[in-house]
């Protein structure tokens, strides 16, 4: 609930604020920048982000993102999430303050989840790429808010891990995990990117 309440907080600043279009002019057609980013709805989950973006011309960008958990995070119920990526992007920036986009994500990276209800565990590799779009709100001359939304497809290759079941034993085992369906994978229409992320130019 406070994951939605923090993005939905979000979503009507952008709403609501004043554009600042100081920044867009001091950004003329010809200039290039480098700006550091990180998107705020991966620090609400509790995964690290940190990305870098190449604007040239402030109309065409190269972004270049990375995303990790610091380890398996344990919620309430004994639920537990790992999970990183690495994420390169292609943008093309519309209009003439800038502030819409529209661009080709790619995401790359692994992921382990545990839901204590059914004692079983999926970890795996994927990749995902989509179509990306979004609003870059001006606060000032340094700062932006880049909302942002990716929809495509994901694959993802994965086995799942029984815990704690004697009844498996014979099965391939490490301690008390015990792995079946080591080549199972899903194709899946998803969402790709979901972002409100603070950028600073640098």
């Amino acid at each position: 609930m406070k994951k939605f309440c923090f993005i939905v907080c979000m979503f009507v600043l952008a709403a609501t604020a004043k554009p600042d279009f100081s920044h867009a002019q001091t950004l003329s057609k010809g200039d290039n920048a480098w700006l550091l980013r990180t998107n705020f709805v991966h620090w609400v989950t509790l995964t690290a982000d940190v990305g870098l973006e190449w604007r040239y011309q402030n109309t065409y960008a190269i972004l270049l993102s990375g995303s990790t958990t610091p380890g398996t995070w344990t919620f309430g119920g004994g639920m537990k999430w790992g999970y990183s990526s690495f994420n390169p992007e292609v943008r093309y920036y519309l209009g003439a303050n800038k502030q819409w986009y529209a661009g080709l994500g790619y995401q790359q990276g692994m992921a382990n989840f545990y839901n204590p209800e059914n004692n079983i565990g999926r970890q795996g590799n994927f990749f995902a790429i989509g179509l990306t779009g979004g609003y870059m709100l001006h606060l000032n001359k340094v700062l932006d808010l880049d909302f942002n939304l990716g929809l495509g497809y994901m694959h993802f290759d994965y086995y799942q891990r029984y815990f704690r079941a004697p009844a498996l034993a014979n099965l391939p085992s490490e301690g008390s995990r015990f792995y079946l369906n080591w080549t199972k994978s899903k194709d899946i229409p998803t969402v790709t990117q979901l972002g409100v992320s603070l950028v600073w130019k640098m």
